[in-house]
Formats: C-alpha cells, structure tokens, sequence
C-alpha cells in the first residue's frame, strides 16, 4: 500500500509540475495558478500547506533559470502559494536560502554574487 500511495503522490507532484508550466506559458495570474494547483493536490487528498508542494515550486523555479527561461511568474507563484498558506512560508524561504546560495545565485537571485573579501 505503501508503494501506491508514493505512485499516487508523484502523479501528484507531475501534474503540479504540469498545470505551473501550462499556466506560466499562458500567463495566468497567480489566483487562477492556486486554484489549479490547490485541485491538483485536493484530488489526491494530499492537505495544504504542502512542503512536498514547496520543493517540486523550487524545483521548477531554479530549472527555469538554469534553463533561461523567465523566473518572474514563478516568483508571483511562491508569492502566492507563500501567502495563501499553500506551502509553509518559513520552509520555502529555507529551501530557497540554501538551493539558491549554493547553486545557482546569479541566475535564481538576479545579483551578482558579492566577493570573498577575507
């Protein structure tokens, strides 16, 4: 049972992953992204907030940086999953802390990164 509810869950997070890309090709504002992401994770019966929701969030966000494609609507996207309680805000913020510092910050915080000066 253990092994249906893994294969449940990535089906999930695959069409989490699914609707955020649908959704940023269309340019759908933020509200209409929760909703959709909201009934993904509903259906499921996986309950928000979500840290599995936060880090596949991360996930596409440093993808489409690494990959140049535009990064703002996934940021208006954390934004709004951060304040409609979709995923734990503090969880986020250390996800993003330590995947951005350590990997890719010029592209995920668009800032050069500041020298060594010790």
């Amino acid at each position: 049972m253990v092994v249906d509810d893994e294969k449940v869950g990535m089906q999930a997070w695959m069409a989490v992953v699914e609707v955020t890309k649908a959704a940023m090709e269309q340019n759908d504002p933020p509200l209409v992204w929760g909703v959709d992401v909201a009934t993904c994770v509903h259906q499921v019966g996986i309950g928000l907030p979500s840290v599995e929701l936060s880090t596949v969030m991360v996930d596409q966000l440093l993808s489409a940086a690494a990959n140049g494609a535009p990064t703002a609507t996934m940021w208006l996207y954390i934004r709004h999953a951060m304040a409609a309680h979709m995923v734990p805000a503090l969880h986020m913020l250390a996800l993003l802390t330590k995947r951005c510092n350590s990997s890719l910050p010029t592209l995920c915080l668009g800032i050069p990164r500041l020298p060594n000066w010790s």
